[in-house]
């Protein structure tokens, strides 16, 4: 987990050092389902200027690819964060996809997840990663 934090870390340093040579701004890949998890690098992939898809859930953006015309060979490959090799998203969530958008979906329309097994692993991964969807702490006068 250090490695890839300090990878995903890395990667971000050097796309802000691009976007400063080329006066571009560094755009976001994290979606509904992976913020909600705290599926992401606090200031590593999780660092950028503008989140595009951040409203949407995994499926959401596979279905969106799908009307873009993206190539099915990407759409359907296994979403990993390319950390190390054979690292998959689902192996280190413990859940796959779909369960996640399920219950992505009943928390956007309850404001709350629901009452399954899945539904309390994703409340507990959602606790457990508050302080990555929070601005740092700052000391007041």
């Amino acid at each position: 987990m250090d490695y890839g934090n300090l990878k995903s870390r890395i990667r971000m340093s050097i796309l802000y050092f691009q976007a400063n040579v080329h006066g571009g701004l560094v755009i976001g890949t994290t979606n509904l389902s992976e913020f909600l998890t705290g599926y992401f690098t606090k200031f590593g992939d999780g660092a950028c200027d503008l989140e595009p898809i951040i409203n949407l859930t995994k499926s959401e953006v596979w279905n969106m690819a799908e009307i873009m015309g993206v190539p099915e060979s990407i759409i359907r490959k296994p979403p990993s964060a390319g950390l190390w090799e054979g690292q998959r998203d689902e192996d280190e969530l413990g859940l796959s996809y779909r369960e996640i958008d399920n219950a992505v979906s009943e928390f956007r329309k309850n404001g709350r997840f629901p009452d399954t097994p899945a539904g309390e692993k994703i409340r507990e991964l959602y606790n457990r990663s508050d302080h990555k969807r929070r601005l740092p702490l700052a000391l007041e006068d």
